[in-house]
């Protein structure tokens, strides 16, 4: 029986999946252009990739698993260091998934059933998160690993099928699927009960450095390396992402036992200060894709820009989980003698960490994408009455443009006199443009430093509110260091909105 051919998506025929075939073979999302000197210049990119419904499913049972963490640690099952290696172990899963995906796809019975596997295994990872520690990890650690191993699966289908890929499928999924797969298992069953966290972070770290040394060390040339679907991937990211945030919400979904003002004030501070962690995740600081740090980065840069969101991710997920503590401890108690204030100092104090942690990690992103456009060298576009300038310009270039229309044309007779106005007027302008456009870039550049330094000044101050919550033992005075949060997340806010009030 002859091997089936794989094809790309512009070659795939528009039916139904199953009058394709009941197996299919997997395909590129993106193929290398080979026209030039028949090497690869640039990724052909599948038009119209989105993420898909089973994606997204898949992102909320992941996302459910998290949620559960998070409700461990508020009763107590879980540590916080136990809680945040889960969080990463949960992670590894989901970058596996979700790095395939980008890569390759296929549409038949085998990948669906993968998929439905998947997600099966994902429901397993959360059945004993109510067990005490460290049982609860263990657990999750073993199905982890059943994770990986499933992921073997259409991985050694693409090194079957696509053979220009075959060295980089090995080295980039099915070495470490079978590594996290046996290495997860093993830890699980026979890791001591004080060693086991230290030995799902050595699996962590390990799987981090063979990536470096993969993409660094021995990079294979282009041609043999399968690009990734960036469009798709940073879609798939700000999913996982919301999705995250929405589970965030239910933190502040507290019932209080007398609808006060301190109350209603604790509540609607929990819910700002995750609206403003939305607003700096998403609306004020957008990206295009041309400088996204996945299509521009080096090595390091897109794994310091991977890590940082792993850890941002992470952060608000346990934020949730502090804001739920502080509300559920201060609000939902009816007589003073009820409420364990230490409990919610703790939190309170995590709180603080997470918003500091995550303003941070924002910033480290933020940097690791291209900042050309207001960095690269201050060197203006010629400029000519062959290119005149566009008619957005405040500096008369519509004008130019009609003394150029009715005094340059070839049917209009113009004098030695109008030419020479002419091209004064249109050399005025060019300089005004250009001047115009250094001045644009300066006050960038200003902003960018300013923002910068808030950034930090934000953080430093997220982690000074932490050690103030450990003096701290009424209502009001909880409800002081959420506003002192929200005033903070606001202002960052406010800030990197900066340079869209000022410059667009």
């Amino acid at each position: 029986m002859a091997k089936p051919k794989a094809c790309h998506a512009e070659e795939e025929p528009e039916n139904f999946w199953w009058q394709r075939g009941l197996f299919q073979p997997p395909r590129a999302v993106v193929k290398w252009d080979h026209t030039i000197e028949g090497k690869p210049s640039r990724g052909i990119a599948e038009p119209g990739r989105k993420v898909s419904y089973s994606e997204l499913f898949f992102d909320l049972v992941l996302v459910t698993n998290i949620s559960r963490l998070g409700e461990s640690y508020q009763e107590g099952h879980l540590p916080l260091a136990a809680a945040l290696v889960c969080y990463r172990v949960l992670y590894e899963c989901w970058m596996a998934s979700t790095t395939y995906a980008s890569r390759y796809y296929t549409d038949d019975l085998l990948s669906k059933g993968v998929v439905g596997a998947l997600m099966f295994v994902l429901v397993l990872c959360g059945l004993r998160l109510d067990d005490a520690f460290p049982a609860n990890t263990r657990s999750l650690g073993f199905f982890a690993g059943v994770f990986h191993l499933v992921m073997f699966i259409p991985n050694a289908r693409v090194w079957r099928c696509l053979p220009e890929y075959r060295t980089f499928a090995l080295r980039e999924a099915l070495v470490p699927c079978l590594f996290k797969g046996t290495a997860f298992i093993a830890a699980s069953i026979y890791a001591p009960e004080e060693y086991i966290l230290v030995a799902d972070v050595g699996i962590i770290v390990s799987a981090i450095v063979w990536s470096l040394i993969h993409y660094g060390c021995f990079m294979l040339p282009k041609a043999n390396r399968a690009p990734i679907h960036v469009d798709h991937y940073i879609e798939r990211r700000s999913c996982y992402r919301l999705i995250v945030f929405g589970e965030v919400i239910t933190g502040v979904t507290v019932n209080p036992a007398d609808y006060s003002f301190i109350s209603i004030g604790l509540i609607a501070l929990g819910f700002l200060l995750v609206f403003n962690a939305k607003l700096l995740a998403f609306d004020v600081d957008v990206v295009p894709v041309s400088r996204h740090v996945m299509r521009v980065g080096g090595v390091a840069r897109v794994m310091t820009y991977i890590e940082s969101a792993v850890i941002f991710d992470g952060t608000m997920g346990l934020m949730g989980s502090c804001v739920k503590i502080v509300l559920g401890t201060l609000i939902e108690s009816e007589t003073v003698a009820d409420k364990d204030y230490a409990r919610a100092e703790s939190a309170h104090l995590t709180l603080c960490f997470c918003v500091a942690i995550g303003i941070a990690t924002l910033t480290i992103e933020r940097l690791m994408h291209d900042h050309g456009h207001i960095f690269g060298e201050e060197v203006a576009e010629d400029v000519d009455e062959k290119t005149p300038l566009v008619e957005e310009t405040k500096y008369g270039s519509m004008v130019v443009r009609e003394h150029f229309d009715a005094i340059g044309s070839p049917n209009v007779k113009s004098t030695i006199g109008d030419i020479e106005f002419v091209d004064e007027l249109n050399a005025d302008a060019i300089e005004a443009a250009r001047n115009e456009k250094d001045y644009n870039r300066r006050l960038a550049k200003t902003i960018w430093g300013v923002q910068m330094a808030c950034h930090v000044m934000g953080t430093a101050a997220a982690t000074a509110l932490g050690i103030v919550c450990l003096r701290i033992d009424e209502d009001f005075e909880f409800l002081l260091v959420l506003a002192a949060l929200w005033g903070i997340t606001a202002s960052m806010v406010v800030i990197d909105l900066l340079d869209e009030a000022l410059l667009y």
